[in-house]
């Protein structure tokens, strides 16, 4: 419950800041990897089904709350689970049937980190830009110092390091907690046809867990154009259950537990949110200078 009210308020806090600079929306498709493994009547764990990449689509939302770090909340679908059927429980070990189970819908919340942008070279085409500051003075005519040019220009140019226009990456790692709302977890069911009972337990189901990752954000010409995404998912749950069933004269009881970890990995295009920067023209003036002569306070011409 606490995780799912965390998870909640982790898209309220991002959609009340859809209008914020630093929001990213980052549309996903990718691959999903998970593996189920049970454990029959607490023996080692084996894999009753080979796991399968399988399609996953999805979006994830980033908030850069400090230049840095941040948060971020996604939504994806997901393939956890499998339903692992048998007949007899003392040789359902060995004799059983399993299917994948059905595709779900997944919360993901948590923090994540950003580093400076890695460039591939070092852009040697790009020129420094220069500034040029300019300031007009007027002197005092008709002194009797003899005068240049009334309205003198001072020049001062100054270089900017140039923007590098190559290719760079950024690397974000993250963590964060996972969230199946819609998943049933453990629960074994009995169904009966014609003398034969079949049991069906629901294993690799769980409600909680907990991802890690690192992301890759590629760009250019200081716009991001893709971020790829590899994340190690595990779940909190092991669906432990238990059944008594009559054989013969005796009682036997059968324990299962499963647990579900893999990995997934996506790639997606940012669409970022806010105000664009706004450009400003500046004019620059042309100045005339004209020499001429006047005659100083004691009669001389002066040149």
């Amino acid at each position: 419950m606490k995780i799912s009210t965390f998870t909640f308020l982790s898209f309220v806090v991002l959609a009340s800041t859809a209008n914020a600079q630093k929001f990213t929306i980052l549309p996903q498709v990718g691959l999903e990897n998970l593996t189920t493994r049970v454990s029959y009547n607490n023996l080692e764990t084996f894999k009753p089904l080979q796991s399968l990449p399988t399609p996953t689509l999805g979006v994830r939302m980033d908030y850069k709350v400090k230049k840095l770090a941040g948060v971020f909340a996604g939504l994806s679908t997901t393939r956890p689970g499998i339903s692992y059927s048998f007949a007899n429980p003392e040789t359902g070990m060995n004799a059983y049937t399993v299917l994948a189970g059905n595709i779900q819908l997944q919360l993901q919340a948590g923090l994540q980190g950003t580093t400076k942008p890695i460039f591939f070279s070092k852009s040697a085409d790009a020129k420094p830009s220069t500034t040029t500051t300019s300031r007009s003075g007027y002197g005092r005519c008709g002194s009797n110092k003899a005068m240049g040019r009334c309205g003198s220009k001072n020049k001062t140019q100054a270089s900017k390091p140039a923007q590098n226009q190559s290719w760079f990456v950024r690397i974000m790692p993250s963590a964060g907690f996972v969230v199946n709302p819609f998943t049933k977890t453990g629960m074994i069911t009995n169904k009966t046809q014609g003398a034969q009972d079949t049991y069906t337990y629901n294993g690799g189901s769980f409600k909680t867990g907990v991802v890690t990752g690192v992301g890759f954000e590629f760009g250019s010409q200081a716009q991001r154009r893709f971020t790829v995404n590899i994340n190690y998912l595990r779940g909190f749950d092991n669906n432990a259950e238990s059944i008594t069933s009559q054989a013969d004269i005796k009682t036997v009881t059968t324990n299962l537990s499963s647990t579900v970890s893999g990995w997934n990995a996506s790639i997606g295009i940012p669409l970022s949110l806010g105000k664009k920067p706004v450009v400003r023209k500046v004019e620059h003036k042309k100045y005339e200078y004209r020499q001429y002569q006047r005659r100083s306070s004691c009669g001389r011409r002066v040149i």
